[in-house]
């Protein structure tokens, strides 16, 4: 005989959570149901008990925060981020980064790169990224692969499967325990896989 569960309102199961030692509550971005949570204890166990209860909470969530130096230097000098921020070495390096992160899957009939001064459509892209929220100008990695001026070197990180069915099977604490997807060239999208300009 399966016994009878009670099913917890809205504000019963932060209640009874917070009862049991909970600190934080992840995925929630509503502050009504700890209010009313906050309001039910009140009328159970009485505000002193509530209010040192949350005070609790209050106490080892900040702990933590203070422990790492969070509100120790909380100002900037602004002569040293004038320096840091859009420094254009650490702008370049940045970029190298981008670059060497972009993996080639698929370049059929050796499409890429193209050929000097042609004009091509690349979808869903509807206005050019010239500058960013700092206002500095960012060139496109991506396009500067495209038109062959950086060969792709990036690897895949991880196993592209080759259906739902083998992701719903596989083992999420087991690496490499997948059949990977084959495209149209026989390409295995495997970890560590990734093409250059010479299909290797």
């Amino acid at each position: 005989m399966i016994p009878f569960i009670k099913e917890r309102s809205v504000a019963e199961r932060p209640f009874k959570e917070l009862m049991a030692g909970f600190d934080q509550f992840g995925g929630n971005s509503e502050a009504a149901p700890i209010i009313a949570a906050y309001q039910m204890g009140v009328k159970e166990r009485g505000e002193a008990c509530m209010r040192l209860r949350f005070e609790q909470s209050v106490v080892r969530l900040l702990r933590n925060i203070l422990r790492t130096d969070f509100f120790e230097n909380i100002y900037l000098d602004a002569v040293d981020s004038k320096k840091l921020v859009g420094n254009s070495e650490f702008m370049n390096e940045g970029y190298r980064a981008q670059l060497q992160s972009v993996v080639m899957l698929k370049n059929k009939n050796s499409t890429l790169p193209l050929a000097q001064a042609k004009s091509v459509y690349v979808p869903k892209r509807y206005a050019p990224a010239v500058k960013n929220f700092l206002g500095f100008n960012t060139p496109e990695a991506i396009m500067d692969i495209v038109n062959g001026k950086t060969e792709p070197s990036a690897l895949l990180p991880l196993q592209m499967p080759a259906d739902m069915l083998i992701v719903e099977k596989q083992f999420e604490d087991l690496p490499h325990d997948m059949n990977c997807y084959v495209d149209s060239e026989g390409h295995k999208y495997d970890f560590g896989y990734g093409l250059n300009w010479k299909d290797l």
